[in-house]
């Protein structure tokens, strides 16, 4: 049987003070270096070859059916002087090969283990895959980087480097999670206006910003998050959710902390999501602050912001907006529900529901100012009923709908929701209109009379909660994908509109 091999890339430089980039070995000289130590316990142990997959010369231990014990130790490295420093190197494994790196430090008295290619699940000999682990642990020692080989396929290895972690320049007050050895992608984050869905691809950060992404609250209310992430096979993790509510550029304070749950099983694209709520004080500071996200290859709750222990997986930070308001909700006694909103090319259907307020706020409609746009909407009557469809569009953004932000569209009767009637009316966008993101809500009452006090409702029927971004200009063409899921929604393929953006694909159980 033809063996498998483990490719791994080292390079390292040595001084008495921590640079940015410290070299340690390409190994492409024509046999090992004089200043690596080799320990061995049989005579298949590290030489130099030449590696086919690498085209080039690297360390290398031939392939052995019994248990081995073969060292290869690295001269001293200083991290008196580091901040932040990583050991970086590129492999090609198989779950043959039983090949793992240790730090040697405090002279040789101790070691420890801080990658093994067990660990690595979907192994492709015929690829280089990339791994950076965090030397943080030991800032301020001098250390020995060691290669242990103890059998199975056989080992090439080349070119690692320790340099320091390149941090994201963004002046930030706030700490840097500085404790995640490899990356396991947060593949979605959902909150009212962040629907953040990322692709779970090789390459990626373990801190990401996404501060232009940000989602209103407001105080005394609770919001429910969606999170999904690559959990790398069968592995548990964790999801914490840390808010900085009197924004002082900490997450120390006792009502910051959120522990969602643990999550496992997951490739992060497959739709499986955790759902957690996250209530808002009432003595949280109006205005932006900071939401940070953390995922972590563990069982247990991270209640670090800033790192802790030496776990996979990924931090997103964001924007709160924390308001001072809340729409009003009013009462629905029997739901009839509205089954859908049109405006032009776009379409959100939905089935029955018994849901008396449906937010879709994850779905985001363009309107410009000054513009005008023909706003249909059709609901079942059970039967020959009459129900009056009001609309709500808070212009100004104040969290009140005032007089002139009231829309009365008309009345539907006898449908079962599914047929040609409809009410509908010529919307007029203020130029005045407030840009950037609003709230719209479409309500319809049974009877003939619209519901202009929505904070006193108390009838049959259904309400619907929508975002909607006022822009200037011209609008901007959206396109989405296959369809879009979202409770009792279904947004198809017809939805691409000049007037409309569709956000990224979610579903809310």
């Amino acid at each position: 049987m033809r063996k498998i091999i483990l490719v791994i890339i080292m390079t390292i430089t040595f001084s008495t003070a921590f640079g940015q980039y410290l070299k340690l070995e390409n190994f492409q000289a024509e046999s090992l270096p004089s200043t690596w130590t080799l320990s061995q316990q049989s005579t298949a142990t590290w030489n130099i070859a030449h590696s086919t997959v690498l085209d080039s010369n690297a360390a290398h231990v031939s392939p052995s059916s019994t248990t081995q014990n073969e060292k290869l130790t690295s001269p001293q490295v200083d991290l008196y002087n580091a901040n932040s420093p990583v050991l970086r190197f590129k492999y090609i494994a198989t779950k043959n090969t039983d090949f793992s790196i240790l730090v040697s430090y405090n002279e040789g008295m101790h070691s420890k283990e801080i990658w093994n290619s067990k660990n690595v699940s979907n192994l492709d000999a015929t690829k280089v895959n990339n791994e950076e682990i965090s030397l943080e642990g030991y800032l301020g020692e001098y250390i020995n980087i060691v290669l242990l080989y103890k059998g199975g396929d056989e080992v090439y290895i080349d070119d690692i480097s320790i340099s320091e972690h390149e941090y994201e320049d963004i002046n930030d007050r706030y700490c840097y999670f500085n404790t995640i050895p490899k990356t396991e992608p947060i593949t979605f984050v959902g909150l009212n206006e962040i629907q953040n869905r990322r692709t779970n691809e090789a390459g990626q950060k373990s801190v990401y910003y996404f501060l232009d992404q940000k989602a209103n609250v407001a105080k005394d209310q609770s919001y429910p998050i969606y999170l999904e992430g690559d959990t790398n096979g069968n592995k548990v993790n964790s999801f914490t959710i840390f808010i900085d509510w009197d924004q002082d550029g900490y997450f120390t304070s006792e009502n910051e902390v959120y522990f969602v749950g643990t999550y496992s099983n997951s490739t992060g694209s497959h739709g499986t999501q955790l759902v957690g709520n996250i209530n808002v004080p009432n003595n949280a500071k109006l205005g932006e602050t900071r939401i940070r996200i953390v995922k972590l290859a563990s069982d247990n709750s991270s209640f670090y912001a800033c790192g802790s222990g030496n776990y996979n997986g990924q931090v997103q930070d964001y924007t709160l907006v924390v308001n001072d308001f809340e729409f009003c909700s009013p009462t629905i006694t029997s739901v009839s529900p509205i089954t859908s909103v049109k405006v032009k090319d776009f379409e959100n259907s939905s089935t029955s529901s018994s849901e008396s307020v449906e937010n879709f706020k994850n779905l985001s409609i363009n309107l410009e100012q000054s513009g005008s746009e023909i706003l249909e909407i059709k609901g079942n009557t059970n039967g020959n009923n009459t129900y009056a469809v009001t609309a709500f569009f808070d212009w100004n953004n104040d969290g009140i709908f005032s007089s002139d932000e009231i829309y009365q569209i008309g009345t539907i009767n006898n449908s079962n929701g599914n047929d040609n009637i409809s009410a509908k009316k010529q919307i007029n966008i203020p130029q005045n209109a407030k840009l950037g993101k609003i709230t719209a809500r479409i309500v319809m009452t049974k009877g003939n009379d619209y519901f202009t006090n929505i904070c006193n409702l108390s009838t049959d029927g259904q309400i619907e909660d929508y975002t909607v971004e006022i822009l200037t200009g011209s609008c901007i063409k959206a396109t989405t994908n296959e369809g879009i899921e979202n409770s009792h929604a279904n947004v198809s393929k017809s939805t691409i509109a000049n007037d409309f953006k569709i956000e990224p694909n979610h579903s809310f159980n």
